[in-house]
């Protein structure tokens, strides 16, 4: 009997690949190694159903049309709609669909499962559409539009290039629950030069940002055996990811691994861990590229290519001039237009990644291809000569010096008020609250606890939490500290953490020495104010306790970031491997030298001032004057010394 809804579940056995096709077929094989999101397939069957109602509406004679360039993309586009007009499902089949929905839940995930996609000869990457959070109501036109997609002109092109009939083609579709707010994206496992190998790529809030190639994300390459992890961060220091969640998805690659290999999976990360989306063979060789780190630029498909480079226009794509002598520059290249990579000797990527669908593709065309060049679009100008080689991620300007872009490191700042500040068995965590995300920044100390403390943020906010790092967390420390400071301070301090940033010795050694000296001008102007005070103390005034309070928060301020900002070692393991050799043999000895035992902000601030902090306090409290919050903390932290 044919079965038109099959359950996603250990307990559905083994499935047949031509019922279910070979996505559906791949998550069941992993179902009782992997968190797999609650979900249904709407079989084969289904979409034989249809068959004799396609065969009669034209679409297959419009599609050998359209693929002999017989029939244009437009017309062929509109034929396509008018097709499908009239094609619907059976109601007993539309029945067995929706009730199979009722036990999801509201937010769905529709997507295609053909028996010639996810094979190990062919990916199908991108060409048959999928569709996120999809209402019950909706699905069952999101099935007929997944079907729809087998005829979309670019589907039509990959069938053929491959030899494959179009009336062969056999499709499912997988229904799941969605998972929304979390982490996503794609994880490759393969071997190259005797060593083992993962690549992830990350992003959040966007499950097909990776794969489409249309966002910036996280790019992380890691050597199994040596366990060396090569970052391209796309916000800087800011990581995706947490360590230990790139160490679960790689165990999650390592499960998969040993029954499949070598491995393509996608994957969202919550709190709870890696879900399981989809599980295919590498179709093709992947080159570990480590590139050029300062452009973030990665090889993606082997080979070397030179020529004039063309820059990709989405409303003049049917008239770009191809060529193996000329090179396509793209931003934002749509899956629609991914196919014309192959009428060109070599593609450069802007936003797209090693794992990305236009990636896949240059690769099985075996087209040379650069990928996560940022401003790519705007550094090559059209029709300029290039070279590049994607086995390198080299890109070289023949007609002109260099690759004309800035190179500066620059960390991101950002504004107080979108900070908040907690502890947590006595350690500082700073929490930075984003639109759709949460940045969390954390003291080294509370490595072993960080799974927890992130997984209690993510349910406090319902939003993913990125990383910010143990090696700024500091500074964002200290913006938030000198929040409630006037402007002056403000930039004085800003001022001295770009310093930081700049890596230029002197500098640094200068911004110092000020700082240094305005604390103490600053503690020595608080304690003249407060013996004026007290010398007028039955006056009833609070000007001059105010101004005191005042200058010793500023001093405080000072001597915070020279001694706990510029000075601690994480202003040497954030940089150092900026520098070249000579420099960090510098930096450290600088740092040795200028760190010795510092631990504590008031390292340098002594008794005098803690004494003369708790007067000053001690005053206010018996004078009931209000005290500013940043000053209570300085209070907090005077106790402690």
């Amino acid at each position: 009997m044919e079965e038109y809804c099959l359950e996603l579940n250990a307990a559905t056995g083994v499935l047949d690949p031509k019922v279910v096709g070979n996505k559906a077929y791949n998550l069941v094989k992993f179902i009782k190694i992997a968190k797999i999101p609650k979900g249904f397939v709407v079989t084969t069957y289904v979409y034989d159903s249809l068959r004799k109602s396609l065969s009669d509406s034209g679409i297959f004679k419009y599609a050998r049309l359209y693929a002999n360039d017989k029939l244009s993309k437009v017309a062929y586009s509109a034929k396509i709609s008018e097709c499908f007009q009239n094609i619907e499902l059976e109601a007993q089949i539309q029945g067995e669909i929706l009730d199979s929905v009722k036990r999801i839940g509201e937010h769905l995930v529709v997507r295609s499962s053909a028996t010639q996609e996810d094979s190990s000869i062919r990916s199908f990457a991108g060409i048959f559409d999928s569709f996120l959070d999809v209402r019950p109501a909706d699905v069952i036109m999101a099935i007929k539009n997944v079907f729809k997609s087998v005829f979309s002109p670019r589907a039509i092109r990959y069938i053929m290039e491959n030899g494959i009939n179009i009336e062969e083609i056999e499709i499912a579709c997988i229904v799941q629950k969605f998972i929304p707010n979390a982490k996503y994206g794609v994880g490759f496992f393969f071997e190259k030069e005797a060593d083992k190998y993962c690549v992830i790529e990350a992003v959040a809030n966007n499950p097909s940002g990776i794969t489409a190639g249309s966002e910036k994300h996280d790019t992380y390459i890691i050597n199994i055996k040596s366990r060396d992890i090569l970052r391209y961060n796309a916000e800087g220091l800011k990581s995706v990811l947490f360590d230990f969640e790139i160490d679960d998805i790689i165990r999650l690659m390592k499960s998969i691994g040993n029954k499949m290999f070598p491995l393509d999976i996608e994957w969202a990360y919550t709190c709870d861990g890696p879900f399981l989306l989809q599980a295919r063979e590498l179709t093709t060789t992947i080159p570990v590229s480590y590139g050029n780190q300062s452009f973030n630029c990665l090889g993606v498909s082997e080979g070397r290519c030179s020529g004039e480079a063309i820059i990709y226009d989405s409303e003049k794509s049917g008239n770009l001039r191809g060529g193996k002598d000329k090179i396509l520059v793209a931003g934002d290249l749509p899956i629609e237009d991914s196919q014309i990579i192959k009428d060109f000797g070599g593609v450069i990527l802007e936003l797209a990644g090693i794992t990305s669908h236009v990636a896949i593709l240059a690769r099985e065309y075996k087209v040379p291809c650069i990928a996560g060049l940022n401003n790519a679009t705007r550094i090559i100008k059209q029709s300029e000569r290039i070279r590049i080689d994607g086995n390198s991620g080299a890109v070289t300007f023949l007609d002109r010096k260099g690759l004309v872009a800035d190179n500066t490191f620059k960390a991101a700042y950002p504004k107080p008020d979108k900070l908040s500040m907690s502890e947590t068995d006595g350690n500082t965590l700073v929490v930075e609250r984003d639109s759709d995300v949460v940045v969390l920044h954390y003291n080294p100390s509370v490595h072993e606890e960080i799974r927890k403390i992130v997984k209690n943020i993510h349910q406090k906010f319902g939003m993913p939490v990125l990383n910010g790092n143990i090696d700024v967390w500091q500074r964002y420390w200290i913006l938030l500290e000198t929040s409630d400071c006037d402007k002056k301070i403000k930039k004085d301090i800003r001022m001295g953490v770009k310093t930081v940033d700049s890596l230029d010795i002197s500098k640094i050694d200068h911004t110092i020495s000020r700082f240094l000296k305005l604390a103490s001008i600053y503690y020595m102007k608080s304690e003249l104010r407060y013996i004026e005070y007290k010398q007028n103390e039955n006056d009833g005034s609070t000007k001059a306790i105010m101004e005191a309070l005042r200058y010793s928060y500023y001093a405080f301020s000072y001597w915070g970031i020279a001694s706990n900002v510029m000075l601690r070692d994480s202003t040497e393991n954030a940089f150092l491997e900026k520098l070249n050799e000579r420099k960090k043999s510098k930096l450290r000895r600088y740092v040795y030298k200028i760190n010795l035992d510092q631990h504590h902000p008031l390292h340098k601030i002594g008794d005098n001032t803690v004494h003369l902090i708790e007067d000053i306090y001690v005053t206010m409290k018996k004078n009931s004057i209000r005290m500013p919050e940043s000053f209570c903390k300085l209070w907090e932290l005077c106790k402690h010394k």
